[in-house]
């Protein structure tokens, strides 16, 4: 009879153990995940849109960054600009 309860006992504590540590390791990897998606979204001038500064098309008009969805746009504000 004791050693069932000491069996179990050891089944309990590895259950535990085995609960910590995934749970541990799946808040790692949502930190992780929310970290890096975690982005600057920049307006186009022209056009009004909102995209990510990464994907964004940068130019530098008199001392200041602009930041345009496409090359379309960017030609037009060039345009209107100058």
């Amino acid at each position: 009879m004791i050693r069932y309860i000491i069996f179990f006992g050891f089944l309990y504590l590895a259950y535990k153990l085995i609960k910590k540590w995934v749970q541990q390791t799946l808040q790692e990897n949502i930190k992780q995940t929310h970290s890096t998606s975690i982005e600057t979204m920049v307006k186009d001038p022209c056009c009004g849109v909102y995209l990510p500064q990464s994907e964004a098309i940068k130019m530098t008009i008199k001392g200041k960054t602009e930041y345009f969805c496409s090359k379309q746009c960017r030609d037009k504000y060039k345009l209107v600009t100058h």
